[in-house]
């Protein structure tokens, strides 16, 4: 089979049904480690069995040997790319009971090609964003809550805490919480507005000299936003986009 993506040819085995001791009902393809072991973890108290894997062609050969109910692709799979690996799966009438679940990159650059699977999550809804798509899906067995532990009886009566008013530490813990989710959107928006120039830059190590002039018209913004006992705590900004960078990197070698 041929993808109309990249044009590679895939040879896919024969659709004959897998053994049943070799099933699993989901797939987990993830080139991020922790973040697929807390996938398979969540799966788990749902009673699903999962395998993982961190290519996209391991991945597409997982599929058609298993033949699981779910498969949860990654936005950046080594080898074979998500995209195609659900363009293989959804041309193969073997495959058409498989349930794909794509989790879209954070970087992922306005316009990218539109991607045929049933939900798509963003990376930090992993894993809890799974629970409503795994109840509309049918899959698995949502877990019973955990029961509050018997008071302990006491022997004597004992007075009651009153109630105190919010403290200041926090009321700046929740500033602070919002000056970090302005900076993660404010910095999104800087990297999809020219990702070829962040990719270059983050490969060349020089992210911040290569956005100054953006950086610069943000912080203007987020001084707007943010008070000025938080700002002085560290360079938001900076921090994230830094960090994006160097997550890119490490993306980019594996």
């Amino acid at each position: 089979m041929r993808c109309s993506r990249c044009e590679t040819v895939f040879h896919v085995p024969a659709s004959s049904s897998a053994p049943a001791g070799d099933r699993v009902r989901a797939l987990v393809a993830e080139s991020d480690a922790d973040t697929a072991k807390r996938v398979v973890e969540f799966l788990s108290r749902w009673d699903i069995a999962a395998e993982t894997v961190q290519d996209g062609g391991a991945a597409l050969l997982a599929i058609h040997r298993k033949r699981p109910e779910l498969a949860i692709l990654g936005g950046h799979l080594a080898g074979v790319a998500a995209p195609a690996v659900a363009e293989i799966v959804r041309r193969t009438p073997a495959l058409n009971t498989v349930r794909l679940i794509r989790v879209a990159p954070i970087d992922e650059p306005a316009g990218a090609p539109e991607f045929d699977a049933e939900h798509t999550l963003g990376p930090r809804e992993l894993p809890d964003g799974l629970e409503p798509l795994l109840l509309e899906l049918g899959l698995g067995q949502r877990p019973a809550p955990m029961a509050a532990p018997p008071p302990k009886a006491e022997t004597a009566a004992r007075p009651q805490p009153q109630p105190t008013q919010p403290t200041q530490p926090a009321a700046a813990d929740s500033g602070l919480a919002a000056a970090e989710r302005l900076t993660r959107i404010i910095v999104s928006d800087i990297i999809l507005y020219d990702d070829a120039r962040f990719a270059r830059a983050a490969e060349q190590g020089n992210v911040l000299e290569a956005f100054e002039s953006e950086l610069a018209e943000a912080n203007t913004l987020f001084q707007q936003r943010v008070s000025e006992t938080i700002r002085a705590q560290r360079d938001f900004l900076a921090d994230e986009l830094q960090a994006r960078a160097e997550k890119r990197q490490l993306q980019d070698v594996g």
